[in-house]
């Protein structure tokens, strides 16, 4: 073994909730080829975790220093442990013989500034394995993979220094395609384009943590959905760190039927709609009071799944998309917000 490294909480102050970046605490170097210091060696981070630099814990020495450009393309890697070390841009291993980045489900490229892989997000396969949900015979369409967004090989909307990607998942932007119809692929119908328009965590210090979404669908096909009743569904699902049993996947109902503090903002603006085009807006949010040490919780996760259907069945679902938000307690006590 070469090098061993230790884990502990990432920018979120839990293990995984930042995708692990900030999270590494010091690495221990057993190689000595070369000139290499060996032992452990402590991890500097810059303001939005990625590694800065590595330093000696027996004599404080300078190891190894990194800087980057916007798109993390390496401006300095220099120090006796820079290139044994991998972790670094965005707290993530790094390739030197390829320059990629491994973002856990797909591959990044600092040099190109983008991913070398397709957006998995509506992908048969990683839906099944993410999300839970079981395929039908509609999810068979020779297109299914094409509505991850306009762009499957983009960063951040190719804007990283107004936004973040901690997984290569969802951004602000996303478009994808409702559907309806069809057999094994056969005969499917494009009812209509989904655009994510605003997806941005929110945050009032002191007072509450959420996000903000705003979708809206365009219809091309009438014959999907006939008349053009056009409703959104969703469901609910909130888990708490330390460890408490999840909630189930409950329904989320518009107000004023809904008591919880997870609804649609309010009846007037919630939902938009007119001829041929529906819009959907939340603001949910948590009470900081709900965060530690009043209910000794360190962290908030609030899951929703939102789907567009026609009238208010589910079997005439014409497109579902998860998101959610992350408010925790930083180390430093400060609270902070994620957007999932």
């Amino acid at each position: 073994t070469l090098r061993t490294y230790v884990w502990g909480t990432d920018l979120s102050g839990t293990q995984s909730g930042a995708g692990g970046v900030g999270g590494l605490l010091w690495l221990n170097n057993a190689q000595s080829t070369g000139g290499m210091p060996t032992g452990i060696q402590f991890v500097a981070y810059d303001g939005n975790g990625n590694v800065a630099g590595l330093f000696s814990a027996t004599d404080g020495s300078n190891t190894a220093r990194y800087e980057y450009g916007p798109f993390g393309e390496p401006l300095r890697n220099t120090g006796p442990l820079a290139a044994a070390n991998p972790v670094r841009w965005s707290t993530k291993v790094t390739d030197d013989e390829s320059g990629l980045v491994y973002y856990w489900f797909r591959y990044y490229s600092s040099a190109m500034g983008r991913w070398q892989n397709r957006d998995p997000l509506e992908e048969l396969g990683f839906a099944l394995l993410t999300r839970g949900e079981q395929p039908s015979l509609d999810d068979f369409d020779p297109n299914f993979r094409e509505s991850g967004g306009e762009n499957l090989y983009a960063f951040v909307a190719n804007d990283p220094i107004a936004h973040y990607d901690l997984l290569g998942l969802v951004k602000t932007g996303d478009k994808f395609n409702g559907r309806c119809g069809g057999f094994l692929g056969i005969g499917v119908k494009i009812a209509g384009t989904l655009t994510i328009q605003a997806y941005n965590p929110v945050h009032v210090p002191g007072v509450n943590g959420g996000a903000e979404i705003k979708a809206r669908f365009d219809e091309k096909n009438s014959c999907c959905c006939p008349g053009g009743n056009y409703q959104w569904i969703q469901t609910v699902t909130r888990d708490s760190s330390p460890k408490r049993p999840a909630t189930p996947p409950y329904n989320d109902p518009q107000p004023p039927d809904d008591p919880l503090p997870y609804y649609w903002t309010s009846a007037q603006n919630a939902v938009h709609s007119g001829p041929g085009w529906t819009e959907f807006i939340d603001y949910p949010s948590d009470p900081e009071r709900n965060l530690y040490p009043n209910t000794r919780a360190k962290s908030i996760v609030v899951k929703f799944k939102t789907c567009l259907v026609c009238g208010s069945s589910k079997d005439k679902e014409l497109k579902c998309f998860s998101w959610g938000f992350k408010y925790y307690r930083k180390r430093d006590g400060t609270t902070a917000v994620k957007t999932l």
